[in-house]
């Protein structure tokens, strides 16, 4: 996953735990730009693309 964070250009990721349900917050939601973590630890994926 880091390589391919590496290689984006700009993106969200959201990690969730293994066998996690539909209604389970993510572990961990963030943005990449140009292959750099530039917000970490945010609360869900709509609070990355506000």
């Amino acid at each position: 996953a880091k390589q391919a964070m590496k290689q984006t250009v700009m993106g969200i990721y959201i990690v969730r735990h293994e066998g996690h349900n539909p209604v389970d917050q993510p572990v961990d939601v963030g943005v990449v730009i140009e292959g750099t973590e530039v917000l970490i630890s945010l609360r869900n994926a709509a609070v990355a693309v506000a």
